[in-house]
């Protein structure tokens, strides 16, 4: 870390988090826009593929968008034919979302080029850089899950 940095307040975790971030993404989002997604778009596919259909509820944790912004991201995604709904056998009451095969070949064109960009990473910074690094983060969000009460989506009543 520079001394600029340190002058700067750039040395707590919020700050070198967000930073290594967006350099992060900088590099998948070329290979993104290929096929006109955005990172959360991207997120909310590979949360689908991974897990199998699932409401949008659980989406929006397991892809990490808040409710407000899947509702739009899903709204693009059937006029794109990427997603599909139908209601939950056990509970009709239920929407559930599910891939189509357009969504499926969509994240199956992007692969080659999300794989080529983990290569680069993993070249640049190591393999075992990389192990440590994603290992050490799943700690911190593990330990911050299970001692911190959860905020994400709560808004303060307005006074």
């Amino acid at each position: 870390m520079t001394v600029e940095d340190q002058k700067a307040g750039n040395h707590d975790l919020y700050s070198a988090l967000h930073r290594a971030r967006d350099a992060v993404l900088e590099l998948y989002r070329p290979v993104l826009a290929q096929q006109g997604l955005t990172e959360p778009q991207w997120r909310t596919l590979v949360a689908l593929d991974s897990s199998g259909p699932m409401d949008a509820t659980r989406l929006a944790e397991r892809a990490k968008i808040q409710p407000s912004s899947l509702s739009r991201i899903i709204r693009t995604f059937e006029e794109r034919r990427l997603v599909a709904t139908h209601r939950n056998a056990d509970d009709a009451r239920r929407l559930l979302l599910r891939l189509t095969p357009a969504g499926q070949a969509t994240i199956a064109r992007l692969r080659p080029g999300i794989d080529a960009v983990d290569r680069r990473l993993a070249a640049r910074y190591g393999d075992t850089e990389i192990t440590l690094l994603c290992q050490a983060l799943e700690a911190l969000r593990i330990v911050l899950d299970t001692q911190a009460p959860r905020t994400r989506g709560l808004r303060r009543k307005r006074r």
